[in-house]
This record gives C-alpha cells, structure tokens and sequence, in this order.
C-alpha cells in the first residue's frame, strides 16, 4: 500500500463455497487510514477479479462483505471475499453466516459455563 503496511489474504475452509478468502489489515500496525481503507477495497476488488476470472472465466462472479467495527467480531479491518458461481452460492454463503452469527453466541454462553463449572468441581476435588 502506498503507506508501506500491509494487507494479508487468507483462504477459508468452506465445502459449498470452494474460493472464500479474507482480505485483513493486521490488527498489529493499529487502526488502517482512511486512504488505506479505500486501498483495501480496490485491492479486494482486484482480487476478487482475479480469482474469478482465473476460476470462471468471467471477472464479476465475485461477492465482497465488509462489516463495520460496531458489528464485526474480529477487531481487524477485513473484507470477506467470495467466488461464486451462481446466486444459489450467494444464498448458501448467507445463510451459513446467518447461521454461524446466531449460534455463536450461544456456543460462548456454553463455553463459558462448562467452564465455570469445571472450577467448581475443581474447587471442590481440592477441598
């Protein structure tokens, strides 16, 4: 980037999705510029070309997510970056965010309590 920091592109394991990618500006060089911002975009549009392109034959077979600070979970600026065949996919890849943002909470409420509960028991083997 124009600054001199740096974006990163991470692939996502996904079965119904065979290209999902995340483009993240690290966390570690502090919050990205405005101009980096607008970088980040092109650059993730350009990627996304790219890989469509190189999967479909066709530049525009793309889908690109971005979510605000106030209402994403990572605290790295990131666009999500999704290859697409078709607007079933898009209809998959929604649904499995639908489904993975409504269950995570109530995965760390578990979390949180078969850990509690571990340390009472704990405490209780040490009484």
């Amino acid at each position: 980037m124009s600054t001199g920091r740096y974006g990163e592109v991470f692939l996502v394991k996904a079965p119904w999705i065979p290209e999902y990618q995340v483009l993240v500006f690290p966390d570690c060089q502090g919050p990205p510029t405005s101009t980096e911002r607008a970088e980040l975009a092109v650059i993730a549009i350009g990627v996304a070309q790219a890989a469509s392109l190189a999967r479909y034959g066709d530049a525009e077979c793309y889908l690109l997510i971005h979510n605000g600070l106030g209402v994403r979970r990572s605290r790295d600026f990131h666009f999500h970056i999704a290859i697409l065949s078709g607007r079933w996919q898009k209809a998959v890849l929604y649904g499995w965010l639908f489904a993975k943002n409504l269950l995570h909470p109530v995965w760390l409420l578990t979390r949180r309590l078969r850990r509690k509960h571990m340390r009472r028991r704990e405490d209780e083997v040490a009484e």
